[in-house]
C-alpha cells in the first residue's frame, strides 16, 4: 500500500507540473502571436 501511494503522488506531481508546463507555454504562444500581429 506505502509504494502504491507514493507513486499516486508522484503521478499527482506530474500532472500539477505538466498543467503548469502548459499554462506558461500558452501564456508564450499568446505573446508571441501578440508580437508577431503588434
Amino acid at each position: 500500500m506505502k509504494s502504491n501511494d507514493i507513486f499516486l503522488n508522484f503521478l499527482g506531481v506530474i500532472g500539477i507540473i505538466g498543467l503548469i508546463f502548459l499554462v506558461i507555454m500558452l501564456i508564450v504562444v499568446a505573446i508571441a502571436i501578440n508580437n508577431a500581429i503588434g
